[in-house]
């Protein structure tokens, strides 16, 4: 029987690979071998004789539990998470992942891919309950230690079973802990974990102010649910080091270590407590490293001292320096390790006997604020720095880590600021070992209005998040200072509109955190809010976003050192608002866009230059000042598949860090080896400004280094004797359009779609065809008379409602000439998108293989000249009115173009007060009016300083609502078309109504459109 099962394997064999290679062939596919986030482990070797793990990473079981039927998120109880059945789910999951990670940054196919473990079931992306199952063995010679749960991070509301037992509850998402299982575990044995977690969305508590009473960071936070950072079981010591606080003390010529020792027996212990001091040798980046110097370079003097039983007592060893230390700096990061001791105190006739040893390093270097500047090692320094939000599987390994950092070098840039929530620990790690100094920021993120901010439990769990953090980061050298929060009191003035109750809570907040930050660090005085200024003078720090000249020159007249945590315009600004400083070009193409935004950015720089700022940025060089990269796919005109990207190839049971199966293509603007076709980065204009600004001896004046554009020779015509326009979409005037062309003249035909396209082909030596392509955006190809006085911003409607100019494109015959053509750049793939997404889709835009999009153009035929065009001769939006009447106006079919407008650029409605509806009272009526906005003011992730709208009405006005709600303050306008219901009392001369839009920013008054015709 062997013989044909051994030939039913190998031909199964030989099939499949046939199949991988036929499949290799038609799909972009590359493999990875090596491991996508290498990892030394839990602890150190100088540590292990002590202490021993198992990583439990690797296939655990996974069961989904339903909400209950009707349940409504933020409104109804948080669901009680049932008890788990034998019912397990066939497909394991990948820990450590979110199981609802591959919904992640999902804008259905158009941004980047960011589905990393395609294995799982598409169901689990709803999931907001399940319970997770894993196996494992206690050796037995763990008896007698403490055995314990380690996460490094786990998202959600977690409850743990053990062995059947109950072992613990947290809730949390970014930050470590652990759990004690020790009289739960069977030694020599087989155990069995448990983990029932609760999406931290189900504790939602939706309210006038924000919904989250936790901390959720960004993107990254809000969305995750699960164990998404290595686990890990523990057997330690009994008795052992449970911190360790180095302070490195330069002024006073000491290293100071605070140690932190719990006795976990029953009985008094008396021990010696002592510290050897080793140089930490590196590996070649990114590749972690343990390995230490064999020669002590500094011995603390060894201490004894007595625990008492079920107790935990605090230690301080100090030493003098002398110079035996190297600084760390960012030019020299010299790091150190510290291996800390625990042993019974040596009798004259025996050895001494270790019980513990605590690895921890550090560096030897300290920082200071003195006469508003920043000082490290008491010499004055500036902070060039970037940040950006965190994003998941891409980000979550030291490869990416080490990338980032060397595009910063790169852009002469010396800082990050690890944004909007606790970043995995080995960032830090590669930042002391590159010498990037850190702003460490908190889950504190306020931007998306999203925070429950009257709500006490919020405030408590940020203090709470808060002393975590510092005790999770404060040994790490390349931290320099605390970022306590982030655009919290924007968000209550401009989007929220709280009390100022509301504001006294987050001003008593600022002072204590710094309250916790200066107990639990006092070697750090920078202490910050990032856009918060210096939270009404109770922080050291001012630091603002945005707001340009005018805010640094109010952080600078703070007296304080001060700095700018974001600037610039390269994530939100629409080409409309980049043409202020690059023209035309800033419509034609994504580059254009980001040559305006390098301008721009790089006047930013140089402003905070010449201000002295102590921390300077912009927002921000990782993101878009470097391209999303087309992992794995050589074909960009092609969208990508779940067939394409990088695959990875390596995965062990029991290997710390993420393992991801793919990472897809445009996930990421950084390859660190990934794809080897790609380079580690590309640029956009923005790194050119960044470095530039950053170097030592910035240009005089910033250019975008730009490609040649060639300048097209205009179609030269003759003077058009007689024009004649015609609406396609109505009855076509046959004889008139012969007699036109008969006499040389023009025939302009609009609104051509497929249902009429065959009628106008009778006039053609050759026929049209059409092809479905909707366009917001507009170019010229051939300059022609028929566009003059036509610029690049009367062809641009992406930001109004709708914004389609055209759906259908002309496929062109060889004696046609292309004037007008729908802009490559799908401009709707970038407005008002997802931060995430926005870049990605913008770019995808531009590559992938899209119909014609030729939409005006010229034909010769019967001695005159056809132009034809899918344009609406009747278009509902007033810009796309004039633009068609400065068409028909250059084809002599027009001499009048002026028009009424129901919203002037002032602000001032002057509606049609014919078609008022009854109210149902007396001598009152309703008012409708639609008002279209190109951004939401309730959202300040679209762009920061929400502009202020009012509306200023007469006494006949009694009442206002807008979108169903009165209007009871500022007009909170969402992005689109807005409903305005304005009841009106009749006076003795009729109905009346005057009125006018107001705004804290007049030019923005100028983007909105008005109608009193329902869109």
């Amino acid at each position: 029987m062997k013989q044909p099962v051994l030939f039913f394997v190998l031909l199964l064999t030989l099939s499949t690979r046939a199949q991988r290679v036929q499949y290799a062939a038609r799909a972009q596919h590359l493999q990875y071998t090596g491991p996508f986030a290498p990892s030394t482990g839990h602890f150190h070797p100088a540590e292990a004789p002590y202490r021993q793990s198992i990583c439990l990473n690797g296939n655990w079981q996974f069961q989904p539990i339903p909400l209950p039927s009707n349940f409504k998120e933020g409104i109804d109880a948080t669901p009680t998470l049932p008890k788990p059945t034998d019912d397990w789910d066939k497909t394991p999951i990948r820990i450590p992942s979110p199981w609802n990670v591959n919904s992640f940054a999902d804008r259905q196919g158009q941004g980047g891919d960011f589905c990393t473990y395609p294995s799982y079931p598409k169901s689990w992306a709803t999931i907001k309950m399940a319970w997770l199952k894993k196996d494992f063995t206690i050796p037995s010679d763990w008896k007698g230690k403490r055995i314990s749960l380690y996460f490094e991070a786990l998202a959600g509301d977690a409850s743990i079973i053990v062995n059947g037992k109950p072992a613990g509850h947290k809730f949390d998402i970014f930050l470590p802990f652990s759990i004690d299982i020790t009289d739960l575990v069977n030694y020599g044995k087989n155990n069995e974990v448990r983990i029932g977690i609760r999406k931290p969305s189900l504790f939602d508590r939706k309210g006038q102010y924000g919904r989250r009473p936790y901390q959720a960071g960004s993107f990254w936070g809000q969305h995750i649910a699960g164990i998404w950072q290595d686990v890990y079981v523990e057997a330690l010591p009994p008795v052992r080091i449970t911190n360790t606080y180095i302070r490195p003390l330069l002024d006073s010529n000491t290293l100071r270590a605070d140690i932190t020792i719990t006795n976990e027996t029953t009985t008094a212990q008396t021990l010696t407590l002592s510290g050897d001091i080793y140089r930490w040798l590196p590996a070649k980046l990114p590749d972690p490293s343990t390995n230490l110097s064999t020669t002590v370079t500094l011995s603390f003097p060894a201490q004894n001292i007595t625990i008492p039983p079920n107790s935990t007592i605090n230690q301080t060893l100090s030493i003098t320096v002398n110079n035996q230390l190297q600084k760390w700096s960012p030019d020299t990061p010299n790091l150190y390790g510290l291996v800390a001791y625990l042993s019974l105190p040596r009798a004259k006739t025996t050895k001494e006997k270790k019980l513990d040893a605590s690895y921890t390093r550090f560096g030897w270097r300290q920082t200071r604020l003195k006469d508003g500047q920043f000082l490290l090692n008491n010499q004055p320094f500036t902070l060039k720095g970037d940040s950006w939000h965190f994003l998941g599987i891409p980000q979550m390994t030291r490869r990416y880590a080490w990338a980032w950092f060397t595009a910063l070098h790169d852009a002469h840039l010396n800082a990050v600021r690890l944004h909007a929530q606790p970043y995995p620990q080995f960032y830090l790690d590669i930042a002391d070992e590159m010498g990037i100094l850190v702003l460490d920021e908190t889950a504190v993120w306020a931007s998306d209005g999203g925070p429950k901010l009257d709500d006490p439990d919020f405030w408590q769990d940020s203090r709470d998040q808060l002393q975590q953090q510092l005790l999770r980061d404060r040994n790490h050298p390349s931290v320099f200072g605390w970022s306590v929060s982030n655009e919290v009191k924007p968000v209550i003035r401009n989007v929220m509109h709280g009390p100022q109750s509301m504001m006294d809570t987050l001003l008593n907040n600022f002072t204590q955190w710094a309250a916790i930050c200066k107990r639990l660090d006092p070697t750090r005085p920078w202490i910050s809010a990032d856009g918060e200024d210096d939270g009404d003078g109770r922080l050291p720090l001012y630091i603002v976003h945005y707001g340009g000249t005018d805010a640094m020159d109010r952080a600078r007249r703070s007296g304080k050192p001060w700095g700018v945590g974001e600037a610039g315009n390269a994530y939100y600004a629409t080409p409309q608002q980049v043409a202020g400083t690059n023209g035309a070009r800033a419509y034609q193409s994504f580059l254009g866009r980001m040559e305006g935004v390098a301008t721009s950015s790089w006047s930013s720089l140089m402003a905070q230059r010449s201000r002295d700022a102590v921390y300077r940025s912009v927002f921000n060089l990782v993101w878009y000042g470097l391209q999303p990269l087309p992992l794995g796919m050589k074909d960009t005109t092609k969208p990508p598949t779940l067939d394409d990207g990088i695959f990875f190839t390596s995965f062990k049971e029991g290997q710390p860090g993420v393992q991801p199966e793919r990472l897809g293509p445009y996930c990421t603007t950084l390859n660190p080896g990934y794809d080897p076709s790609l380079p580690l980065y590309l640029t956009w204009p923005l790194f050119d400004a960044i470095k530039d600004a950053s170097s030592p001896s910035p240009s005089p004046q910033f250019t975008p280094r730009s490609p040649a554009t060639t300048t097209q020779t205009p179609i030269p015509t003759p003077d058009i004797p007689a024009s004649l326009v015609v609406d396609a979409t109505q009855t076509i005037p046959t004889e008139k359009i012969r007699q036109t062309l008969s006499k040389g003249g023009t025939v302009l035909i609009l609104g051509l779609n497929p249902a009429n396209i065959n009628e106008v082909n009778h006039f053609l030596p050759s026929p049209l065809t059409l092809t479905p392509r909707t366009a917001s955006s507009l170019d010229i190809v051939t300059p022609d008379p028929i566009t003059k006085n036509i610029a690049a911003a009367d062809l641009y409607f992406s930001e109004l409602r709708p914004p389609e100019i055209i759906t259908n494109g002309i496929e062109t015959t060889p004696n046609s000439i292309i004037i007008l053509q729908a802009c490559n750049t799908d401009w709707l793939k970038w407005n008002k998108q997802p931060e995430y997404a926005k870049t990605a889709m913008v770019l995808r835009s531009e590559r992938e293989s899209k119909p014609s999009g030729a939409c005006l153009i010229r034909i010769p035929a019967d001695g005159g000249n056809l132009l034809l065009s899918t344009l609406p001769a009747n278009p509902h939006l007033q810009k796309a009115q004039q633009l068609i009447e400065k068409i028909e106006t250059n084809s002599g079919a027009r001499t009048d173009t002026t028009a009424t407008t129901l919203l002037q650029p002032n602000g001032d409605l002057t509606p049609d007060l014919r078609n008022l509806q009854p109210s149902g009272k007396k001598d009152q009526a309703w008012l409708d009016l639609w008002i279209s906005s190109p951004r939401s003011l309730e959202d300040l992730l679209s762009e920061p300083d929400i502009p202020v709208v009012d509306l200023q009405t007469t006494k006949e006005t009694l009442e206002v609502r807008l979108n169903d709600k009165p209007v009871t303050g500022h007009l909170r306008l969402l992005q689109g078309w807005n409903h305005f219901r304005i009841l009106l009392q009749q006076t003795p001369d009729g109905y009346t109504f005057t009125g006018r839009l107001t705004s804290n920013h007049p030019e923005f008054l100028k983007t909105l459109s008005a109608t009193t015709t329902k869109p």
